[in-house]
């Protein structure tokens, strides 16, 4: 599961600039030798991330620092990593589900009809998104996706034993 992006370098000591997708942006930082990065070679390896000092724009981006980075070029090679951890890995959510276990679950509406696939989750800033595919032919149509809020009142609930979400599309929202 992603949970974050290193950004681009940050100064000529090998800081870097991250972007959380974490909730809240800072719990980024508490996952320990759980989170991972590809380095250059490609290898899986440990992103023991430490909060950087200093202020950098974004709500989300944070001053960072990554042991054995430590110049500007080691720093600029990794713009464009992200930070991840192992599905397996992760802790059980708090009273939900995570954003990724949502990826091609069946949306329906209460009476069973077949809204399309989720093709992705999206948060613009006024709150979660469900991008969904709708049925075509063989599978499901991602060039003619729609999103429906991923929330109440909208959302009745999400079932991954039967691999679906059922929603209540608002007359508006359709």
């Amino acid at each position: 599961m992603v949970l974050g992006r290193c950004v681009r370098a940050h100064g000529v000591r090998g800081g870097l600039v991250v972007e959380s997708y974490t909730e809240p942006p800072e719990a980024l930082f508490g996952y320990g030798g759980l989170l991972r990065f590809a380095d250059a070679d490609g290898h899986d390896v440990p992103a023991l991330l430490d909060r950087g000092s200093g202020a950098v724009r974004g709500a989300a981006n944070f001053p960072a620092r990554l042991p054995g980075v430590n110049d500007r070029d080691a720093a600029e090679a990794l713009a464009g990593s992200e930070f991840f951890i192992w599905r397996d890995e992760m802790p059980p959510p708090d009273g939900g589900v995570y954003w990724a276990d949502l990826a091609d679950l069946v949306v329906r509406t209460e009476s069973g009809e077949v809204l399309g696939s989720v093709a992705a989750v999206q948060d613009f800033g006024a709150g979660p998104l469900l991008e969904i595919a709708p049925p075509s032919g063989d599978g499901y149509d991602r060039k003619r996706s729609f999103y429906l809020r991923y929330g109440a009142p909208e959302l009745v609930r999400v079932d991954l034993g039967r691999g679906e979400i059922v929603m209540r599309p608002l007359p508006w929202s359709q």
